[in-house]
Formats: C-alpha cells, structure tokens, sequence
C-alpha cells in the first residue's frame, strides 16, 4: 500500500502543478527512500505536457483522465503482480484525441485506433 500511496502522490503532484505525465507505466517509475519515507519519482517526461493556461479547462481534464486510467493499470499490475494488458476504447481514444492532434498532427489518434483492434 506504501508504494501505491507513493505512486498516486507523486501524479497527484504533477496534477496539481498543471502538469500532465502522459506515460505512466511500471517501467517510468522509481521508487526511492527518502528520509525513511518511500518516495515515487517518474523518469522519461518526454511525453509530458504542461497545461497552458486554465489547468482546469477540459483538455487538461481528458488528459488527467488518462493518467488516471494509466495509474489503474499500473496499480493493478501492483497488486496483482501481472502486467495488464492495455485496453483502449472509443471513449479513451476520444479523450486523448484533443491531445494527440494538438501534439502530433493527429498520428497519435491513429495509434490508439490501431492498438483497440488489436
């Protein structure tokens, strides 16, 4: 439980300063002790957005909201000791359309659509 509480401070952080980690996965993650407390730091923030503006607007939401679905499957990969299988639905790829075509043209989109019918 310490670690996923680590995990969720950690994005919760990144939400919280506006920034979106876009990536998260058992891979970018890094669990340190830090002055006897376990701390979770994410490393390749090359997909990381930072939300210009209003992070409240419903862009930085969508993209919050897949984040969230991230952290999901890498606490049930936690938990279950598994790595789960990502699952990409209309609705995730709908979500994450607004920040894929702002970003890469919309190829992004593209990708998502692929990996569904996989």
């Amino acid at each position: 439980l310490r670690t996923a509480m680590a995990i969720t401070e950690t994005l919760s952080s990144f939400h919280d300063g506006g920034v979106v980690y876009n990536s998260l996965s058992s891979e970018n993650i890094v669990l340190l002790i830090d002055q006897g407390s376990l701390v979770a730091t994410f490393i390749d923030l090359s997909s990381a957005y930072i939300c210009k503006g209003d992070k409240d607007s419903e862009k930085h939401g969508m993209m919050r909201s897949a984040d969230m679905y991230n952290l999901g499957l890498v606490l049930n990969q936690l938990f279950e000791g598994h790595e789960t299988k990502t699952v990409v639905t209309d609705a995730v790829a709908d979500a994450l359309a607004c920040y894929n075509e702002s970003t890469d043209g919309g190829g992004g989109v593209e990708f998502l659509r692929q990996k569904k019918r996989e």
